[in-house]
């Protein structure tokens, strides 16, 4: 009788902690996802509403007809640490023949928007809002991964600029990233490539091959559209 007793509060006791370890697991997992759920949530900028007007609202905007090659880049003067690649746009878009000031580039760029709520340090304008505007704006874009390639980008970079367009670069310069326009090439071997950069007045020379093998990260190749011809007719 004392052995069946045994036996039973034995088998009991395994069971208990089986059943709390499984009350464990099961609180762990949730703890799990409201710590993903917590550190996605860092990562929104504005309520909904923000979104669908950042993402959408073009319907109010006047139509966009870009250029089919681009013309004179001109660097605009920027203020701000955080409006690199907004003025590197505002750029392209000038050298396209829009107008930046009736596109409402700041607000659809994100550019005042955190990417992460609890880094108030990092405001600016990340590629895939970059492309988005263009695309929307009736250019042809793409995001060219410099950084990961087989040597072959900046070949690339040339035939582009070659072709009369521009490519949005983002550079790196020790901790430092920044936007700015390959806007043209110089020299009998187009083996210098011209900046335009919002920290500059004018734009600057680099040697084509060093600077997008060590200095340019990333960056979006940008075409205008060629349906449209090359007048300018939003300035």
């Amino acid at each position: 009788m004392r052995g069946s007793a045994g036996a039973f509060w034995a088998g009991y006791a395994t069971g208990n902690a089986s059943a709390h370890r499984r009350a464990y697991a099961r609180w762990g997992c949730l703890l799990a996802v409201v710590l993903v759920i917590s550190g996605s949530l860092t990562f929104c900028a504005g309520p909904p509403w923000y979104y669908s007007s950042k993402y959408g609202g073009i319907d109010t905007l006047p139509p966009a007809r870009p250029a089919a090659v681009a013309g004179e880049c001109i660097p605009e003067c920027q203020t701000e640490g955080h409006t690199c690649g907004l003025h590197a746009v505002r750029s392209v878009y000038r050298a396209y023949g829009l107008d930046p000031d009736t596109r409402n580039l700041r607000f659809r760029l994100g550019a005042d928007k955190p990417i992460n709520q609890l880094a108030q340090s990092s405001r600016g304008t990340i590629h895939l809002d970059i492309l988005r505007v263009l695309r929307q704006d009736g250019f042809d874009a793409e995001i060219l991964w410099t950084g990961f390639d087989d040597g072959t980008a900046a070949t690339r970079i040339r035939d582009h600029l070659e072709n009369g367009q521009l490519v949005i670069a983002l550079t790196k310069v020790g901790d430092t990233y920044h936007w700015v326009v390959l806007c043209g090439l110089v020299g009998d071997t187009a083996e210098q490539v011209l900046v335009c950069d919002s920290l500059f007045d004018e734009v600057y020379t680099e040697p084509l091959g060093s600077y997008v093998g060590e200095q340019v990260f990333s960056g979006v190749v940008v075409g205008g559209d060629g349906a449209h011809g090359s007048a300018a007719t939003d300035l």
